[in-house]
Order: C-alpha cells, then structure tokens, then sequence
C-alpha cells in the first residue's frame, strides 16, 4: 500500500468554510470570501488550495506562500458560521484508496482561536472517497484531526497506535454539502490524535488502513490535505512548513520540475476558457488544469501560436510556425514527476478524438501523438528519454530500423534514436528517443500506454521513471490546428471491478481454507502475471532482472516470471507478511490477493 505523509507548519486561530472561487493563484496572492464570495480553488506550486465560507456570513483570507504553506484568517462567530481552509494533493478520484499506498504529511503550524460564539476549531488532515455505484463504498468525508478548540467530534470508537501515537477512529453519519454538488448523507471516518500537536509526521495512508481494517469501505481517494476549519469561531492558521507525498522520504527523491523544453516563463492553474498565446519573446506557458497538465512551447526562432484549455484534459491548438527551424508544441496529460516507475508497467490508458490538420508548410511536417519523458539520473542502463507514440503525422514522420509490433490490436513499429537538443534538465544534451510509430494513421481512439513501455523494455532499452504521459500536437516549420475534444488519461482499466473493503470479524461467516502447496510448488509473482506475462516453466530459470513486481527471467524471447512465492507479491510489496501458516484462513479477497490474519495484522494467504 502507498503511504501518504503530510509535513506542516502551521500558525492558526480558529477557521471556517469558505466557498469556491475558480481560477489559479501564485505565491503571494491573498484570497479572501465573505459579501456573497464564498469560495475560491485552484492549484498553486503544485498543491491544490481552496477557501470557503459558509453563506451564513462572516468572512475570511487565505494567503498562499511557497510549496503548500498558506495563512488562514477568519471571522466565523455568528450562527452557523463555517470556515475552512486547506491545502494539499488533489486526485480527482484517480487514486486508489485501496489498495492503500503510501501517502504520507510533514507540518509544522501556530494555530489559535481568537473567538467563539459558542463555536469550535480544529486542524487536521482532510478529503473524501468515493466509488459512485460501487456497494460497500459509500461517499466519505475524512478527518485525521491534530489539534482543536473548544470541541472535537467523538463517539464509540475504537483505540489504534499510528506513527507511535494513539488516535481514537470512528465514523458517524452526516447530511450536508458534498463534492457532488447540493446536500446528501454521507459517512465521516474520524482518527482524532489524543495528544494534540501542531506539528510532525503523519502517515496517512496507516489511517486508511486503520478504517478498512474495521470493514469500513474506502472508495477512490479525491484529496489529501491540511485543513484549518473553524465553526462559529474566528481565529489564525499559520501554515510555515507543508508537505504532501506519495513516495517515503529518503527513498530517491525525484527533481520536482518537469516539462519538455526550456522556459521562459510558466504559468499556474488556469480556468477552463483561457487562450495562452506563444510569440514576441514569449515561448512557453505550462500548469495544472481541472487535474491535467498543460503546456504550450514555441522555440525562440520565430512564429507564433495559442491554446485554448476545455474542461478536463481537452483544448484547441493553433499554430504558425512555418519559418525556418520553427518549432511548435501543445499538450495536456498527467505530469507524475518522475515519481511513478514505469519500468513497473502499471497500467496507463489514453483516450482521445481530435480533429488535426496542418494548413501550411515551409518544407516542414507535423503530428499527433502521446509524448513524455523517462529518466533515472545516474542509473546504469536507463538513459534520459523521450518518447513519442504517434498516431497520425503530415509530410514526413521519423524512421529507422526496428521492429513491428501488435498493440491494442493495431501494428506499430518501434525503434529508438539518439538527438541533441533541449531536454527537461534544462540546456542541451545527447539524449535517446523511442518511437512507436502506427502504421495506419488515426485521429481517435484507445491507447494502452503501458504495453508501448513494456515493448520498448523487451528490446532490452533502458526504462526510466516516467515524466509524463500527454497528447501532443506539434509543428516543425509548419502552421496547423488540432482541436481535441476529447482526451482521458488515466492509471485505472476502465470497467474493472474495484476492490471493496472488508475486514476479519469475530462473527460467524464462512471461510476458505487454502489448500497445502507441495514442496516443489513454482508461483511467480502475481505482479508479473498481471501484467500478461507468464511464469517461466523451467523452476532453475535465470533470474535477468529484479524489481518491484519480482524476478524475471526470459523464455521464447520474452520476459516470465522467475521464482517461486508463497503469497501474492501485491501484498507483500505493501509492507505485510505472507502468512506462516499454509493453511491460514481466507478472511478477505481482494484484487491484491488473498488475505488472513496473524498477530493481530494482515498477512498474504495463498494465490
């Protein structure tokens, strides 16, 4: 399970909701509601933020410093008066709750209520799941609270010890405003830290495991982030020190920029709506939008060009760029900051319609296709990359020696390059490019992302982390459009049946019990066979490479499974035990496997 932390420094009073506002903001800006402003949202260095108040009255500020640090103020102390105001990572409902990874916070914070009307305060940890549809997994709003004034909420619970702290977790039933728009009912799950603080480390995805241990159902997860919320109060958050994470600290941290070309000047989030012009000096814009990234890059030797950004990951390109040397690009995806592994061949699809068409060309060409980066700085074997799937082009598309493959049931070739010239580190260097090249051209459709990384891996090319996964309209002395109107980029399988939450129980219910594996039993990782390769049949394999899914070994040509486990290794790459016992009991199926019981803690039961 991925671990989620939160690091924070805070300064707070007491705090109320606020209402959105659209938009993005910078460092620096000073947001505020009240007088029929209820709310403002975006996305700033990274870290979504929002305000919002209640329209009960009263009135508020957020100011946004660097990274994830802001400063909350409000006045909330009139009847019903809410204010919160938060920080963090937002998901959009693309991460997975369960399996429970690593999502972690580090914070440090002053925090103070000035004034109550009967009211209350609280810092905490904060978001929602949800698995619309799905039974079991009910919309939830979350709470890891640290510290609070007046009130806390409590109710029968249960004792857990989290990062070496006691906190008391229970759930109540709740009807109010949700992420869905309008009011419902819906669960809150509650962690309240019996020690207050106002600063340290807190694994939050511990507290996810917690709740699901209890059989309380975790949905996809929207949002991990700092709240400073206030209730018929007034009172200061200052946030000095915020950090949300999905990787473990000291675990090789990857550079947090990303884009693909030198820049003269970046933008925020945006709204949707917003035509970001390149040309006179200005040759880059580049952010965050409705939970996608976006860039607009044109090189220095002249032309001009616009996107135009469409709700969630669509927009409209326009380009003039048929000059000499004129180079163009615009593309919206997911930016995971080199913080994902590709070479774990997680599954990443795209879907996308696009009308694309190039109006002029100075003997220059263009194209249409999924674009990113891979790199591990200092690993042997795994260079700086660009990578390019293309699935239509005009006048001329790279070629080299290579090979044909089948993917998505459509034949691609693929062969890879060596180029000089500007790259994600900044200036220029020597680097490789892999191409996939369709062999008949298209303008819509799915793609499997991964299956192209995991084809470029059978040819032994070396595979970084990944950048970047983005649809890319782009123009080499050429002028053009490309108008997307529909674009999906997502880490899920659409239609897969996801996993509910469950937990051992003391009531009766019937149980499985696995059957005893012979002594010369040969299962490789079910993290291999996931991923549609098999398990090599010669038990003496070769072990070639060893990773994060298992060992690997190679048959007929192609990669397999190469070692023998006792229990699903997705299970066991979460940090639990395969069982001791052969014949433990089966309390819980899930898509990582199967689950028993020992000392207390979950345990891997078989495959």
């Amino acid at each position: 399970m991925r671990t989620i932390k939160f690091f924070f420094a805070v300064a707070i009073a007491t705090v109320a909701k606020a209402q959105w506002g659209g938009g993005g903001a910078s460092a620096g800006q000073r947001l505020t509601v009240g007088n029929g402003q209820t709310q403002h949202k975006g996305v700033a260095d990274g870290y979504s933020y929002e305000i919002w108040l209640d329209n009960t009255g009263g009135s508020g500020s957020m100011t946004l410093g660097s990274g994830a640090t802001f400063k909350a103020e409000w006045n909330a102390s009139v009847n019903r008066g809410n204010l919160l105001a938060r920080r963090g990572l937002d998901f959009g409902s693309q991460k997975k709750g369960k399996p429970i990874t690593a999502t972690l916070i580090g914070y440090t914070a002053t925090y103070r209520q000035t004034g109550s009307a009967s009211g209350n305060s609280r810092l905490c940890v904060y978001g929602w799941f949800q698995n619309r549809g799905v039974q079991g997994v009910p919309l939830v709003e979350y709470y890891i609270i640290e510290d609070w004034v007046d009130w806390v909420p409590d109710a029968q619970g249960r004792m857990v010890t989290i990062d070496g702290a006691q906190y008391k977790i229970f759930q109540m039933d709740h009807t109010g405003p949700t992420i869905n728009g309008g009011s419902e009912t819906f669960k809150q799950y509650f962690s309240v830290r019996q020690q207050k603080r106002t600063s340290g480390h807190i694994t939050v995805s511990d507290h996810f495991k917690e709740w699901a241990k209890q059989g309380w159902g975790i949905g996809n997860l929207y949002e991990v982030a700092l709240n400073a919320e206030g209730w018929q109060s007034s009172g200061i958050a200052d946030v000095t020190k915020l950090d949300v994470y999905t990787t473990q600290k000291g675990s090789n941290p990857a550079p947090t920029s990303t884009g693909t070309v030198p820049s003269s000047s970046a933008g925020g989030s945006t709204a949707n709506g917003k035509k970001f012009t390149v040309g006179n000096g200005q040759n880059q814009h580049k952010g965050v939008n409705d939970g996608f990234s976006y860039e607009i890059w044109l090189d220095n030797t002249g032309g001009n060009g616009s996107m135009t950004l469409g709700s969630g990951a669509t927009f409209k390109a326009e380009w003039n760029a048929a000059v000499n040397r004129g180079n163009f690009l615009a593309r919206r995806g997911l930016d995971f900051g080199s913080q994902k592994k590709a070479n774990r061949f997680d599954y990443i699809g795209l879907d996308y319609a696009a009308t694309y068409k190039q109006t002029a060309s100075a003997s220059g060409n263009s194209r249409l296709c999924v674009y990113g980066w891979f790199q591990n700085r200092g690993l042997n074997g795994v260079p700086l990359v660009e990578y390019y799937i293309i699935e239509d082009w005009v006048d001329w598309v790279p070629d080299a020696q290579g090979k044909m493959v089948t993917i998505d049931g459509a034949q691609y070739k693929i062969f890879q390059m060596d180029h000089t010239g500007p790259t994600i580190n900044g200036g220029s260097e020597t680097f490789k490019q892999y191409f996939s090249v369709r062999q008949q051209k298209r303008t819509s459709g799915h793609i499997t992302v991964s299956d192209h990384f995991k084809e470029w891996a059978k040819q032994g090319w070396g595979i970084g982390n990944l950048y970047e996964v983005a649809l890319n309209a782009e123009g080499w002395q050429s002028s053009g459009v490309a108008d997307v109107t529909l674009l999906d980029v997502y880490t899920t399988p659409k239609g897969s049946s996801p996993a509910t939450s469950a937990a051992p129980r003391t009531t009766t219910r019937t149980t499985t019990r696995t059957k005893s594996l012979p002594t010369n039993y040969n299962k490789c990782s079910a993290r291999i066979t996931a991923q549609g390769y098999k398990c090599c049949s010669d038990p003496n394999c070769v072990v070639y490479y060893t990773d994060e899914d298992g060992t690997w070994g190679v048959e007929n040509n192609d990669w397999c499974g190469c070692g023998v486990e006792q229990c699903s290794s997705k299970i066991t790459s979460q940090g639990y035990k395969c069982c001791s016992d052969p014949n433990c009991v089966v309390f819980y199926t899930d898509d990582d496997g199967k689950w028993g019981v020992e000392n207390n803690d979950w345990c891997g039961c078989g495959f």
